[in-house]
């Protein structure tokens, strides 16, 4: 299974559909505060925390072969 973390920005949300559309297998990294509902019509998998919080992110990387990140951060 392949993570995406930052699934729900633009270049994040263009590589989810892209392994969807190619029958992959796919958790996305989301975070409660995010709009995800486009994810949700794809049929994946979603994990929610923050990269902030080491527990949730280990809770999303189980069972994962790849991850793809692309999460920033602006302060």
């Amino acid at each position: 299974m392949i993570l995406v973390v930052g699934a729900t920005g633009q270049l994040g949300t263009a590589i989810t559909r892209k392994l969807v559309a190619a029958q992959q297998p796919v958790r996305a990294f989301v975070r409660h505060s995010s709009d995800y509902r486009h994810l949700q019509a794809l049929d994946v998998d979603l994990a929610f925390g923050d990269l902030r919080e080491p527990a949730t992110v280990q809770a999303a990387c189980q069972g994962i072969t790849t991850i793809i990140s692309t999460a920033n951060g602006v302060i």
